[in-house]
């Protein structure tokens, strides 16, 4: 088992590659205009090391932020990984937020760069003209040719556990989106809550694939499941968003033994009377929040896969899970206190 006692995202992930270099690091699955894609550890390890590289040649470095308008792409991990390693902070934000909403926390979060790519070019472009020069920006598929060097002069200082690795944003219901500081030990402790939770939930080492569908710019597919990923040696599988007419394909075709889910996602599912008949063998769970408990118990006795609640939240994903029989699947139970943390 990996340790992440006092150690940096960038150590753990090195520890990962080394024992698991040829293990799928992650899945893309195809659409209509892209094909799937993996990547390995030993892969994403020389990207990662690459993106690296081109940060420190431009001057980036540590406790400095960035933010990213990336969407579900791998790039959006692999830059993260990469300036987590220099002890740069990322900002993760929605490709679907007002141009007011990211030029408001753009300013407040005082990132220094803005990285997007050719699906969000025009939303980062729009946000510019209101910005002036106070970020910069480049598109990640120029990233090697186009970075623009840092204005900020670089800090040397060691990258430790207690350095901060992201600066997630909440939704805004009750007024301006709040900051949300997440160090190395608190994101690698979210992972760590995953893995260890108890049976069926806790991720196999190097046998699970994790399909989730919800956006990386949230702390449950950016944090929890890349990082239980990554302490087991398993495989995070991300579509660019959640599609009726591609779930069934996508975990069937990636062979995948987890999935991810929000209340709704169950509901549109069992709405649709087309995938009745469809269950891919390799699955053994679907963990998530929200299910109406009528619903619940409906997939459950449809499918035959035990959806498993949880209860966790920006700013405390040491996830809580409703995993021990019984479940009471008929009410909104989301768990017990765990036994190594305060509730």
């Amino acid at each position: 088992m990996l340790d992440i006692k006092n150690k940096t995202i960038g150590s753990v992930f090195s520890s990962a590659a080394s024992l698991w270099p040829d293990s799928i690091f992650f899945i893309s699955p195809g659409n209509r205009s892209t094909e799937k894609s993996e990547l390995s550890y030993s892969g994403a390890a020389t990207k990662i090391k690459s993106y690296e590289n081109y940060f420190s040649q431009s001057g980036y470095g540590y406790g400095e932020r960035i933010a990213l308008l990336l969407g579900n792409s791998v790039e959006h991990y692999l830059v993260k990984l990469a300036a987590n390693n220099l002890g740069i902070s990322v900002v993760p934000l929605n490709p679907d937020s007002s141009k007011s909403e990211i030029i408001y926390i753009l300013n407040v979060s005082n990132s220094v760069l803005l990285i997007t790519n050719k699906n969000h070019s025009q939303l980062a472009s729009s946000v510019k003209d209101k910005l002036g020069s106070s970020i910069l920006i480049v598109n990640i598929e120029e990233f090697s040719k186009s970075l623009p060097a840092s204005k900020t002069p670089i800090q040397k200082v060691v990258v430790t556990h207690n350095s901060e690795a992201s600066l997630l944003y909440t939704s805004g219901t009750t007024g301006k989106p709040k900051g949300c500081i997440l160090s190395h030990e608190y994101e690698l402790m979210c992972g760590d809550s995953y893995r260890s939770a108890g049976p069926p939930v806790g991720l196999k080492v190097n046998q699970d694939r994790v399909y989730n569908p919800l956006p990386s710019f949230h702390i449950n597919a950016g944090v929890l499941t890349l990082f239980g990923c990554i302490l087991t040696g398993n495989c995070l599988i991300q579509p660019a968003r959640f599609s009726l007419q591609t779930w069934w394909i996508d975990i069937k075709e990636t062979q995948a033994t987890v999935f991810h889910y929000l209340g709704v996602i169950i509901a549109v599912l069992l709405q649709n009377e087309k995938t009745s008949d469809i269950k891919p063998n390799s699955l053994r769970l679907g963990l998530g929040a929200g299910v109406e408990p009528t619903l619940h118990q409906s997939f459950e006795k449809k499918y035959k896969i035990p959806l498993i609640e949880v209860w966790g939240m920006t700013e405390m994903c040491r996830i809580l899970t409703a995993n021990e029989e019984p479940r009471m699947i008929h009410t909104r139970a989301m768990g017990k206190p765990r036994l190594d943390l305060e509730i």
